[in-house]
């Protein structure tokens, strides 16, 4: 019959097809050629009815009136009283209709089913067609049992003029079979795409599987439940892939007609595209084009895309793929992307533009944003991005750190900084942008009382050193000047001030040392180079001219400045806090400038040193530095204590100007003094006047004794 309908013209075919239908209802499955893939379920009606009775349900429907025999009533029975029933030819279609809408146990198995739908085949299509326009029970069970058995009795009866007929198959899939196709099985499955469909055939089917409540697309934000995700996996690759994978049939892979990408996905796929790896869709057709069919593509597809070799090749590729997904998706789809990112080498701006987006849509900067999720986004998401980082994301970056807690902000750049092929110039910008941090509108939010120089070395993250004096002091606010700069310890000091292009202003290195409490201890500890004892020399210097305590001033000039003084010049020497000194200070100051002092290679000179005596010593009445009352200044060894060696500079004038002759003639007699001025060569004018005051001071010194 098969082989006469080849033949017959179309006009005369159908009458032939229903009679060819009715046909093939009537031979046992054993009968019925099937693909290997096509399983049938085997019915023993001895065994399967042997302990069923159905009397009583034959007896109600041989009695019952018509309007009696509703679904109120049919559903008392159980599918399997009816399918034991001797015939089931008094069913009509409604009635067999009603049954498969009657809420039935999870034990009617494949068998019953069978036995009764080959007992109802008369009435069997239309019933179906009456089923599938009632509002469908959540209370069905079984439906993808029912659904492999109307396939059995039905589906693999079709002769293959009704298989390469989309409008008799639309017929079926779209219509009788429709209720049952959301629990489509594997083997149904497997079983159509080896039939000899054509491919508008299988376009159809693949249509009534579209509407059936599978899952909806990368539209909706939340994502699919798990079973409707592999349901809609199963069908497209116990399916879809499945035929359009064969060699056998009229045109492979269904090319035929389809002049892009788009439209061949559009016609054969629908969907269930979103089902399948890129690469299957460039096996079945050598011409495919993933990015022209970007739309269609779900997320996972977008990172399978995203990753593909090439594929994102400059930032206008990654905005096409990006623009595709959904602020709610971002974080699904970098989760995806960095885990499969790894071990493709995107190019620098490629990896930019794609941490762009991040920065641009994910709120890293709202507050409503966790801090723990920003950190999964940083440790997770980002993290594959960041090598060969782009200069261009770090202000970005830091406007996102400048909202978080600290602890964000170290766990991000220890990110950074275990990434080492960031380039130069991007660790130069994250380097001074972290130091910006440090001024910002909560200048130094994350210090905690540490070591500020610590701070500095654990906040910069290896991205650079230190910074130099000048930009290390405009990092500390001025009310916490003392604070912090107290805070580092003498080593640390001479730590940070030996390191290289540190000192770039030496004026600045006195706020250090015109805050530091320490700086005694540090002189004592620290060698340091000679350009920093030069500069720092000044700062210091006053420290040393202030104390009345000699102690103090003894251990100032004999161990603290010692390897310092070489480094005095005109300017210190002559300023104000020398010309302030204590007495003591002072003293002492002439005492080490005399005796211990080398001036050769020195930038000052004795002349300039007796330049200073003379200007401080300089008094209108009573000399300075002597207190009779006092036990440490009422030595009468006068010049020697206040001048010393550099008597030799004495003129006649600078002796007037050292005070009173009252006061000065009592200095002239003391044994120490004499023997300075005797040792020394003076003056004639001024021997002769230090010699009548001596005697005005006691007329009869002896000159001889």
């Amino acid at each position: 019959m098969d082989q006469t309908l080849s033949s017959v013209p179309s006009n005369q075919s159908e009458a032939l097809l229903t009679i060819r239908d009715s046909v093939m209802m009537i031979p046992p499955d054993e009968c019925i050629e099937r693909a290997s893939q096509c399983t049938t379920t085997p019915v023993n009606e001895s065994s399967l009815c042997a302990s069923v009775n159905s009397s009583a349900l034959d007896q109600f429907l041989k009695v019952a009136a018509p309007n009696a025999t509703g679904p109120l009533n049919l559903c008392n029975f159980t599918v399997l009283q009816f399918a034991c029933l001797p015939t089931l030819s008094q069913l009509n279609s409604q009635q067999v209709a009603d049954v498969l809408a009657c809420k039935q146990p999870s034990n009617v198995g494949k068998e019953t089913w069978k036995l009764f739908f080959t007992k109802t085949s008369t009435n069997l299509d239309d019933a179906l067609l009456k089923f599938s326009n009632m509002t469908p029970s959540p209370s069905n069970v079984s439906l993808s049992d029912v659904l492999d058995v109307l396939v059995e009795v039905r589906v693999d009866r079709f002769s293959p003029q009704r298989l390469r007929d989309p409008v008799f198959i639309r017929s079926w899939f779209q219509g009788r079979l429709k209720p049952f196709l959301p629990s489509v099985s594997q083997r149904v499955l497997s079983c159509l795409s080896n039939k000899n469909l054509t491919c508008e055939s299988y376009r159809t089917i693949t249509e009534a599987f579209v509407n059936a409540p599978l899952r909806d697309g990368q539209d909706v934000c939340f994502p699919p439940q798990p079973n409707a995700t592999q349901r809609q996996d199963l069908i497209y690759k116990e399916f879809v892939k499945a035929f359009l994978s064969r060699n056998d049939t009229d045109d492979p892979r269904c090319l035929r007609n389809s002049t892009n990408s788009t439209q061949w996905i559009n016609r054969n796929f629908g969907p269930f595209v979103q089902s399948a790896p890129l690469t299957d869709l460039g096996e079945l057709n050598r011409n495919f084009t993933a990015v022209d069919v970007l739309p269609l593509l779900s997320l996972r597809q977008l990172v399978e895309f995203s990753v593909t070799p090439g594929a994102l090749k400059d930032p206008p590729s990654v905005i096409n793929v990006m623009e595709l997904v959904k602020d709610c998706q971002l974080s699904a789809f970098f989760d995806d992307l960095s885990q499969k990112v790894k071990d493709v080498r995107l190019t620098q701006d490629v990896n930019a533009a794609l941490i762009k987006q991040i920065f641009d849509r994910a709120n890293l900067s709202n507050l409503n944003v966790t801090n723990q999720e920003v950190l999964v986004w940083f440790q997770n998401r980002l993290k594959p991005l960041l090598a060969n980082l782009s200069e261009s994301v770090v202000s970005p970056f830091f406007t996102i750190l400048s909202t978080r807690d600290c602890n964000i902000t170290q766990s991000a750049l220890r990110l950074l900084n275990l990434e080492s092929s960031i380039p130069t110039n991007t660790k130069n910008a994250i380097y001074n942008s972290i130091l910006q941090s440090f001024r910002g509108p909560q200048p130094l939010r994350c210090y905690r009382n540490n070591s500020f120089i610590t701070f500095l070395n654990e906040s910069l993250f290896g991205f650079g050193p230190l910074p130099n004096l000048t930009t290390f002091l405009s990092l500390i606010p001025q009310p916490r000047k003392s604070e912090l700069v107290n805070s580092v310890s003498p080593s640390e000091l001479g730590t940070y001030l030996r390191q290289l292009e540190v000192m770039n202003n030496d004026s600045q290195i006195c706020v250090i040392f015109n805050n530091f409490v320490r700086t005694p201890e540090f002189l004592d500890t620290e060698d340091v180079p000679d350009n920093l004892k030069s500069a720092i020399l000044p700062c210091v210097w006053p420290l040393a001219l202030t104390s009345d305590n000699q102690t103090e001033i003894d251990l100032w000039f004999n161990r603290r400045l010692r390897l310092y003084l070489k480094f005095l010049n005109k300017d210190i020497l002559g300023s104000k806090d020398t010309l302030n000194a204590s007495c003591l200070s002072y003293r002492k100051m002439v005492n080490v400038l005399g005796n211990n002092f080398t001036f050769n290679g020195s930038q000052i000179s004795s002349t300039d040193v007796y330049t200073t005596i003379k200007t401080y010593l300089k008094a209108d009445t009573d000399p300075k530095c002597y207190k009779p009352s006092d036990a440490t200044l009422n030595s009468t060894a006068w010049f020697v204590n206040h001048i010393g060696i550099f008597i030799t500079f004495l003129s006649l004038d600078d002796l007037y100007s050292f005070g009173s002759e009252r006061t000065i003639k009592t200095f002239t007699v003391n044994p120490e003094n004499l023997k300075l001025f005797n040792q020394k060569t003076l003056p004639k004018n001024v021997l002769s006047r230090y010699t009548e005051l001596v005697f005005l001071q006691n007329p009869s010194f002896s000159l001889f004794e």
